[in-house]
C-alpha cells in the first residue's frame, strides 16, 4: 500500500467505518455505571456513553442487554479500584453487536471518534470482561475464585456440574485497552470465561492491546468461534483447569516487540491430574507471532500441567522461538502423559518460521522447533499427522497501519477434508471449511467491518486471494478434447482439465482461463502426445493471477503435493504452443512448428503483421513436459512461433521440461518475468528472425542436466533471410549448472547469422564457455553480426565458466570464448562494461531448502543504461540481472520453484554499500570523464582520447554531447562552445551504451 493510500485509509476511518456510521460519540450523554446499576433486566442503549465505575457485577438472577453499537468506557485504577463488566454465575449478558455495527469496551481515555488518540501498544487502561458460569472445572473443589477479582468478593466464584449452562449471548464485541493489575503479576484478560457452559453463545469477539492474555477459560464447555486476539502483552489463547469446549477460526497476531505464547494450555491446578481433562478441539486457527527476527522470544505453544488439546487444520508460522513446547517430568501429571494416550494431538497443520532454525524441510529436534525427540516422533514424524513444515502462503503479514495484514493461506494441501477420521468433529457447532488456517481465501476477511484491525486500517483490502493449486476439494475433473474447443470456451479454476491429444484453439475461437486453473494432460508420443495449441487466427486469454496461478502439467501430478513426482522427471506431456502471423525468415515465410506432425495443417505459422495478437499468457506455470514427437523432436514447454507484438506475455515458467524451456521462432513478441528451470536442453532458444524484446529472465540448470542457457539462432532456410534475429534482452540471470558440473554446459552458442543485445544482465556458474560465435570461412555467421553490431553485449558481468584460472579479465582460453576477435570486439573495449566479477548473488542451490536467491547485491556505475529507452516495454532499474536487491523475489507465490522451497523467503538483501547511486551512463550528459559533472576536464579528456590515444569514454552516451549517435571531434568542439561562448548545454547521446 503507498503512503498516499495509508493516509487516506486514516482520514477516513472516523467518517466511513462501521457501515452506517453506527458507532459515534460525539454528542452523547455520559452514563456513569456503578455496581448498584444493575438490577433486574437492564439494557444499555447505542444513544449513550457507559462509563463503568469499578467492578459491576451482572448477579445471578439479572440481566443485561448490550444494543449493536453501544461504547462502553471504563474508568482507571488497579486493584480493588479497578473497573471492569463481571458476569456472575446465574447472571446472563446478552451483548448482541453486528456484523456492521459492534459492541466497543474501551478505556474512557479513548475518544472512539478519533482511532489515532490512544498510540499502540497502550494496554492496562481498565480491567477487561468477564464471565462466570457453572460448568465442570477440574480443581480438588469443583469451583474457584476468578483470577482479576479480590478473595474476598464472593461473587467472582466460579465452577459446578451443568456443563449446558448458558450465560447468554456475546457476539461483535472489541475489547480494547484493557488488563489492569489487581497485584503483582494478576492482570485481568480481555475476555475471562470461567466454567462457561456449552449453552452460552460467544463468537466474533476481538481483544485488543491486553496488558495480560486476550482470552483465558478456566474449565467450562463454551464453543467459540471468529475470535481475535490482537497485540496482547502475554498469551493470545490460555486454557486451564478441564477446559472442554470446542473452536475454530481463532486468529492471534503478536506485535514485534512484546507479546509471549500464541497459547498456553493448561491441564488442572489444583490437582493438576484432575477431571474432567483438558482435551479442547480446536479447527482453524491461524496464530502469527511476533516475527522470526523478534527480539521477544515468543513462541508458538506451552502445553503442561496435564494439558491435552487437539488442533486440526491450522497455521502457525512468524514465531522467534520454538513451536512449541511439552511438559515432561520424571513423576507427576505432565502432558507428555496426555500425548502419549492421544489426548494431546495436532493434525493437518502447517508449521512455519520459528527463531532460527536452519531445516524448513522436516522437523529437527533442535529447540529451534521443539524440545525433545518423543513430541517429534509422535506428532511430526508420523507421516499420517500431516504436519508440515511448508510456507503457507499467506498473502501478507504486517504489524503496521499500512493495509498489509491480509492472514488468508493460499497453500491448499490435500488433507483439509480428512476431518472425519481425525477428531470428534461431529458436533454441528464446527462448519465444514475445506482451508487451512482461520480465513477462507476464496471469501473477505471476516475482521471487515467490526474489528478495531479493520478500523484502524491494519488488515488489507485487496481482492479474494483464492487457493494456490487447489485441486482436491471436491473439483469435478473434465477432459478436454480437440472437438471441445468451439467459438469462445472458458476453463475456471472450479474444474480440473485435463488435455486428450493435441487440442487447438483455431482461427477466430478463443480459450479464457482464470486464475487458479489446473490444466493436466494425458501421456504420448508422436501423434498421441497430448499439447494446447493457440493455431494463427486462434486467441489465448490465460490470465493467472500472482497469487493464483494457471498451472500446466501432467495428469499424473497432484498439484497441491508439490513432491510426487521426483525431481527431473520430464516428458511426461507436450507443452505449450503459440502460433501467429507475425514476421519469420525463412524463405517462404512461413513455416511449420516444431513438435507438431508435418500433415497437421493448423501448425503452420508465420506472415506479415508483426503486431499479431494472440491474446494474453500471464501467470503461468508449466510443469514436466516435453514429450517426443519423434527422434530428437520434442515439445519445448511454451514454443513461440511468428507471435507477435500485441500478444501479453508475462509471469511464464517452464519447470523439467524435457527439451527447451522457451523457444522463439521469429515474431515481435516482447516478454518478461520469464523463468526457465532445471530443463532438459537450453534455457532460452531463438531463431528465425526473432525481434521481440525481453527483460527480467531467469535461467537455472540442474546440476546434472541442461545445455545452454541460450541457444540463439538466426535463420534456416536460408540462414541470412531477413528480418534478421536482433532481439534486445536486459536484466538477465543466467545460472548454469555449477563450474565443476559433469554436464559441460555453456553460457551462450550463438550461430547461423544471429544477433541479439543483451544488457545489464548476469551469467555465472556454467561448467564451460561463456559463449561461442559462430565463425565461418564462407557463408552466413554471427561472427559478421557481431562486427556490424547486431550481436552485443554491454553492461554485463561474467563470473564462473569451467576451471577457469584467471577470474580478474576474459582470456582467449576455451575456459570463457573461442576466439580473440569476440574479446577485441565484446569485452576488451572498455565502453561494453562487460566485467569478470563476481555478482555475490545472495545463493545458489539446486535442491528444495530455501537457499536459492539469485539477488545480486553489488552496484555497478552503469546500472542505469537502459538501451532502447524510448521503446515502453523496458523498465529502467537500478540493479544488474533479473532480481532487485531491494525488493521480495518476483517468482514467490505462483512458481514451483516457490511452491517447492528452492527460493529464499529471506528479507530484501539491499545492495552491498547502501543504496545504489551508479555514477555513469548519462546521468550527466557531457561528463566524458565520468567524475559527476561537465567541465574542462571533459573536454580535455576528449581531446586526449582523440589525439592521443588517451582513455576511452566510460560511457559513449554521456560523451556523445551534441547527441549524433557517436563521439568525435565535434562532441569536443560542442563542449568548448558551451563553456567558452554560451554554447548549447551537452544531451544524451544513444550510441547504445
Amino acid at each position: 500500500m503507498s503512503i498516499l493510500r495509508a493516509v487516506i485509509i486514516l482520514l477516513l476511518v472516523p467518517t466511513l467505518s462501521w457501515g452506517q456510521n453506527c458507532i459515534t460519540e460525539a454528542g452523547k450523554p455520559i452514563v456513569n455505571v456503578t455496581d448498584a446499576d444493575i438490577v433486574g433486566a437492564t439494557t444499555w442503549s447505542a444513544s449513550n456513553i457507559y462509563v463503568l465505575n469499578g467492578f459491576v457485577f451482572v448477579e445471578s438472577g439479572e440481566t443485561l442487554t448490550i444494543d449493536p453499537g453501544t461504547i462502553v468506557k471504563a474508568m482507571p485504577g488497579a486493584g480493588a479500584s479497578a473497573s471492569a463488566l463481571i458476569v456472575a454465575r446465574g447472571g446472563k449478558i446478552f451483548a448482541n453487536g453486528e456484523a456492521n455495527c459492534p459492541i466497543i469496551f474501551t478505556g474512557v481515555s479513548d475518544n472512539v471518534d478519533d482511532p489515532n488518540d490512544i498510540p499502540i501498544g497502550t494496554n492496562g487502561l481498565w480491567g477487561g470482561v468477564i464471565i462466570l458460569g457453572n460448568a465442570q472445572i477440574n480443581t480438588a473443589l469443583g469451583v474457584g475464585q476468578i483470577e482479576g477479582i479480590p478473595p474476598a468478593e464472593v461473587r467472582g466464584a466460579y465452577g459446578g456440574s451443568d456443563d449446558a449452562d448458558n450465560s447468554g449471548v456475546f457476539k461483535y464485541v472489541s475489547i480494547r485497552h484493557g488488563g489492569t493489575q489487581i497485584g503483582a503479576g494478576n492482570e485481568i484478560n480481555g475476555l475471562t470465561m470461567g466454567a462457561v457452559g456449552s449453552g452460552t453463545e460467544i463468537h466474533h469477539v476481538e481483544v485488543f492491546n491486553n496488558l495480560d492474555d486476550g482470552f483465558e477459560f478456566f474449565g467450562g464447555t463454551v464453543n467459540t468461534s471468529y475470535m481475535v486476539s490482537a497485540f496482547n502483552g502475554d498469551d493470545s489463547f490460555d486454557y486451564d483447569e478441564g477446559f472442554r469446549g470446542n473452536g475454530q477460526f481463532w486468529f492471534s497476531l503478536n506485535a514485534a516487540t512484546f507479546g509471549d505464547r500464541a497459547g498456553e494450555h493448561d491441564g488442572g491446578t489444583v490437582p493438576e491430574d484432575g477431571t474432567p481433562l483438558a482435551i479442547p478441539h480446536i479447527k482453524n486457527a491461524t496464530y502469527i507471532g511476533s516475527g522470526v527476527n523478534a527480539l521477544t522470544a515468543n513462541r508458538g505453544f506451552a502445553i503442561r500441567d496435564n494439558a491435552g488439546g487437539k488442533y486440526f487444520n491450522s497455521i502457525f508460522t512468524d514465531f522467534a522461538d520454538r513451536a512449541l513446547t511439552v511438559e515432561d517430568l520424571v513423576s507427576g501429571a505432565d502432558s507428555r502423559q496426555r500425548l502419549e494416550t492421544g489426548d494431546l494431538d495436532f493434525r493437518g497443520n502447517l508449521w512455519w518460521g520459528f527463531g532460527a532454525a536452519v531445516d524448513q524441510v522436516g522437523f529437527t529436534d533442535t529447540a529451534s522447533y521443539v524440545t525433545d525427540t518423543y513430541v517429534l516422533d509422535i506428532l511430526f514424524r508420523d507421516s499420517a499427522k500431516y504436519n508440515l513444515t511448508r510456507n503457507p502462503g499467506i498473502v501478507g503479514i504486517s504489524r503496521s497501519r499500512d493495509g498489509g495484514l491480509d492472514p488468508r493461506a493460499r497453500f491448499c494441501p490435500t488433507w483439509t477434508d480428512n476431518l472425519a477420521a481425525w477428531g470428534n468433529f461431529s458436533d454441528p457447532f464446527f462448519v465444514d471449511s475445506k482451508w487451512v488456517g482461520a480465513f477462507n481465501p476464496k471469501d473477505s476477511l471476516w475482521t471487515d467491518n467490526w474489528t478495531y484491525l479493520w478500523e484502524l486500517g491494519y488488515t488489507s483490502n485487496a481482492p479474494v486471494p483464492g487457493v494456490l493449486w487447489d485441486e482436491n476439494n471436491g473439483k469435478p475433473t473434465v477432459t478436454v478434447t480437440d472437438a471441445d474447443i468451439v467459438g469462445t470456451r472458458t476453463l475456471t479454476q472450479d474444474t480440473v482439465y485435463i488435455l486428450s491429444g493435441f487440442v487447438f484453439v483455431e482461427n477466430g475461437e478463443t480459450l479464457n482461463i482464470e486464475g487458479g486453473t489446473i490444466i493436466k494432460a494425458l501421456p504420448g508420443a508422436g501423434a498421441s502426445a497430448s499439447a494446447l495449441i493457440v493455431a494463427q487466427g486462434g486467441t489465448i486469454n490465460a490470465v493467472g493471477k500472482p497469487w493464483w496461478p494457471i498451472v500446466f502439467t501432467s495428469v499424473t501430478d497432484n498439484v497441491p503435493d508439490p513432491n510426487d513426482i521426483p525431481l527431473g522427471t520430464n516428458g511426461l506431456w507436450g507443452g505449450v504452443i503459440i502460433l501467429g502471423n507475425a514476421q519469420i525468415n525463412t524463405a517462404l515465410g512461413v513455416g511449420q512448428i516444431e513438435g507438431i506432425p508435418p500433415s497437421e495443417i493448423r501448425g503452420a505459422y508465420g506472415g506479415t503483421n508483426d503486431a499479431d495478437n494472440s491474446g494474453v499468457f500471464k501467470y503461468v506455470s508449466i510443469r514436466h513436459g516435453g514429450t517426443q514427437i519423434g527422434a530428437g523432436n520434442e515439445i519445448n514447454g511454451l514454443t513461440l512461433g511468428a507471435v507477435g507484438s500485441g500478444t501479453e506475455i508475462n509471469h511464464v515458467e517452464v519447470f523439467n521440461n524435457l527439451d527447451d524451456g522457451f523457444e522463439f521462432f521469429g515474431g515481435t513478441v516482447n516478454t518478461s518475468y520469464m523463468v526457465s528451470a532445471f530443463n532438459g536442453d537450453d534455457s532460452f532458444d531463438y531463431d528465425e528472425g526473432f525481434r521481440g524484446k525481453g527483460q527480467f529472465w531467469f535461467s537455472l540448470n540442474d546440476a546434472a542436466f541442461g545445455d545452454r542457457a541460450g541457444e540463439h539462432d538466426g535463420g534456416t532456410v536460408p540462414e541470412d533471410g531477413t528480418p534478421l534475429a536482433i532481439p534486445v534482452i536486459k536484466n538477465a540471470t543466467y545460472i548454469g549448472s555449477g563450474v565443476n558440473a559433469l554436464t559441460a554446459n555453456r553460457g551462450f552458442a550463438i550461430r547461423d547469422n544471429a544477433g541479439g543485445k543483451y544488457f545489464n544482465s548476469i551469467f555465472t556458474d556454467f561448467a564451460d564457455r561463456a559463449l561461442t560465435v559462430e565463425d565461418l570461412v564462407s557463408g552466413a555467421d554471427s561472427r559478421e553480426r557481431l562486427e556490424v553490431g547486431d550481436l552485443e553485449f554491454e553492461c554485463n558481468i561474467w563470473w564462473g565458466f569451467g576451471a577457469a584460472v584467471d577470474q580478474v579479465a576474459f582470456t582467449d582460453t576455451a575456459s570463457y570464448v573461442t576466439d580473440s576477435y569476440v574479446l577485441d570486439i565484446l569485452f576488451r573495449d572498455a565502453s561494453k562494461n562487460n566485467f569478470v566479477t563476481n555478482p555475490s548473488l545472495v545463493g545458489i542451490s539446486r535442491t528444495p531448502d530455501n537457499g536459492l536467491d539469485p539477488r545480486s547485491t553489488i552496484c555497478p556505475n552503469w546500472t542505469t543504461s537502459n538501451p532502447d529507452a524510448s521503446n515502453a516495454f523496458f523498465t529502467d532499474v537500478l540493479f544488474t540481472g533479473a532480481f532487485s536487491p531491494d525488493s521480495a523475489l518476483w517468482t514467490d507465490d505462483w512458481t514451483h520453484l516457490w511452491q517447492r522451497e528452492f527460493t529464499s523467503h529471506a528479507a530484501a538483501p539491499g545492495f552491498d554499500g547502501g543504496v545504489c547511486t551508479p555514477a555513469g551512463c548519462c546521468l550527466v550528459p557531457g561528463d566524458f570523464n565520468d567524475d559527476a559533472s561537465f567541465n574542462i576536464a571533459d573536454v580535455t579528456s576528449g581531446i586526449a582520447r582523440i589525439f592521443s590515444g588517451g582513455p576511452a569514454p566510460i560511457c559513449q552516451d554521456q560523451a556523445d554531447s551534441n547527441g549524433d549517435n557517436t563521439f568525435n571531434i565535434a562532441d569536443v568542439t560542442y563542449g568548448i562552445a558551451r563553456i567558452f561562448s554560451g554554447g548549447a548545454a551537452p544531451i544524451c547521446g544513444n550510441t547504445g551504451s
